[in-house]
């Protein structure tokens, strides 16, 4: 996992000391959080609006802690899909209650159209379909032995990027009450027994004693999973994302655009298509879109994600020149502790 090996490197291969003080910088946020809710809930409770509004409490998505060296969201296992998902119904909810069962996050949707009754039909025209999902509230009135109308599993996808999305070539999780399945796109299977493994550190998809649950769980999830294989293109990739960006900004203007690919040095890359590009590429690209709708404020979301420290380097300078140059206001989001701790040490040295 490259943010793993990113945070030891800060830490000149120290990776214990890595860990705790990532850790710590990671319970330090849950910590402020909690007391932010709580705030909020103490206001809530002291106003008119406290027995007619429903809290949710939830995240869209977990983060490992170095387990199995990774350390990022975007994997399969517990430490990333699962969320706290707390929920409070006045006259409907049970205080301190707790479901068992797994549930999804597309839950949430039918869950609030049901406690507020509202219409369930959520199809614009007779060519549309209904949302996914489940009401909750069968398990917020009687959360140990309520009516659940959903599956039982629950499904979570991490997606492959690509120009073309096709279900069938991604990575998913099936969870179960006590299973957890896990199918990779190259075809790899992962099966983890969570009564006895809630941890997951122990893979049995090659045990031939639970042959039938793996089976059973593959069989599931391929169902759920239809095939869209990629349609022949009229025009080359290349020339249908420059013809789709300009329809959606006008106002843009060409040569502008290729100065800035020049300036984030990527004007010899114009004609390729995204897949074809590095992470760095990509994030230069991104930089670049985001500059020619000429921004008060450059909002800047994870711009160092799955890069090596040198190329993260190379993207924060590319950012400060830039902002520097445009006489900029930026927001950078950067869950790397230890490239943030880096990054702003080097910034102090220049």
């Amino acid at each position: 996992d490259k943010m793993y090996q990113s945070l030891l490197e800060s830490f000149d291969g120290h990776g214990e000391l890595a860990l705790k003080k990532f850790i710590q910088a990671y319970l330090a946020s849950v910590a402020s959080v909690d007391d932010l809710v709580g705030e909020v809930l103490d206001a809530l409770d002291n106003s008119r609006l406290k027995d007619n509004t429903i809290v949710i409490f939830t995240s869209d998505h977990g983060w490992g802690m170095g387990e199995k060296n990774h350390l990022y969201k975007n994997s399969l296992w517990q430490e990333s899909t699962r969320v706290p998902l707390i929920l409070r119904a006045p006259g409907i909810s049970k205080a301190g209650g707790v479901s068992d069962l797994p549930v999804s996050l597309i839950d949430l949707y039918p869950t609030l159209i049901d406690l507020c009754d509202l219409p369930s039909n959520t199809m614009k025209n007779e060519k549309g379909r209904p949302l996914d999902g489940h009401s909750l509230k069968p398990l917020l009135t009687q959360p140990a032995s309520g009516q659940w109308t959903g599956p039982n599993t629950a499904l979570t996808a991490l997606y492959k990027w690509a120009n073309h999305y096709d279900p069938a070539k991604q990575s998913y999780s099936l969870r179960a009450k006590d299973w957890r399945y896990i199918r990779y796109s190259n075809g790899k299977e992962e099966l983890y027994h969570t009564v006895k493994d809630p941890h997951e550190w122990k893979n049995i998809a090659h045990d031939s004693t639970h042959r039938p649950q793996l089976e059973s769980f593959r069989k599931e999830l391929l169902a759920m999973i239809p095939s869209r294989p990629k349609p022949k293109p009229t025009v080359t990739d290349a020339e249908l994302w420059k013809a789709n960006y300009f329809r959606k900004f006008p106002q843009a203007d060409f040569k502008e655009a290729f100065r800035l690919l020049a300036r984030v040095g990527l004007e010899e890359m114009a004609d390729k298509r995204a897949d074809e590009l590095s992470g760095g590429q990509r994030q230069r690209v991104g930089i670049a879109r985001a500059l020619i709708q000429n921004p008060e404020i450059l909002l800047v979301d994870e711009p160092t994600a799955s890069l090596d420290p040198k190329t993260s380097r190379q993207i924060m300078r590319l950012i400060t020149e830039l902002c520097e140059e445009q006489q900029l206001a930026a927001i950078i989001n950067i869950h790397d502790v230890g490239f943030c701790l880096l990054y702003t040490s080097d910034a102090a040295d220049e």
